[in-house]
């Protein structure tokens, strides 16, 4: 949660808690800790984007 936080603030904590209970694709195949890192990434990544594109 921290890394989705640095990377795009609050708003990616919504993200990082879809992403870590769905595990979509590879995420449910990563170990315990290493599935919440890159979820983490995927979901400050992804907040990010929206995030800048919204306010153009």
């Amino acid at each position: 949660m921290a890394i989705a936080e640095v990377i795009a603030g609050t708003y990616a904590r919504f993200e990082f808690t879809r992403y870590d209970r769905a595990k979509p694709g590879i995420l449910g195949t990563l170990g315990p800790f290493l599935d919440d890192a890159a979820a983490g990434l995927i979901a400050g990544c992804t907040s990010r984007l929206y995030s800048e594109q919204v306010q153009g």
